[in-house]
């Protein structure tokens, strides 16, 4: 099978509560994760938006880059590592010293351990 058509398929066995990836830019965008609200015969509703359940793009706006998509473990992957980062960054000010900083970084690293 094709991928789109892999997609497509896909969407169409979305139920509520079901996971999903939402990309909000082009490229190698890092997705969120959110649970469909709800889905009916046309559309997929997740908290925040809603999208075509035939293509997985929001409703309204033809050209956002925004889309729908099957989570996967790099999708995962990246939204940790995405996290890891924030709570590095947020961990350490910019005034800190060399060993806070290596103290925040070890603390990041177990934790994802």
């Amino acid at each position: 099978m094709s991928e789109y058509s892999d997609h497509t398929q896909w969407l169409a066995g979305l139920k509520a509560g079901d996971e999903v990836a939402v990309f909000h830019g082009y490229g190698n965008a890092v997705p969120t994760l959110e649970l469909l609200d709800r889905v009916t015969r046309t559309q997929v509703l997740t908290r925040h938006e809603r999208y075509r359940r035939a293509t997985g793009r929001p409703y309204g706006d033809r050209y956002s880059p925004e889309r729908i998509a099957k989570p996967t473990a790099a999708h995962r992957s990246l939204i940790e590592s995405r996290d890891l980062r924030k709570a590095l960054s947020e961990t350490v000010s910019s005034e800190a010293t060399h060993l806070a900083t290596l103290r925040a970084m070890a603390a990041c690293i177990e934790a994802g351990k």
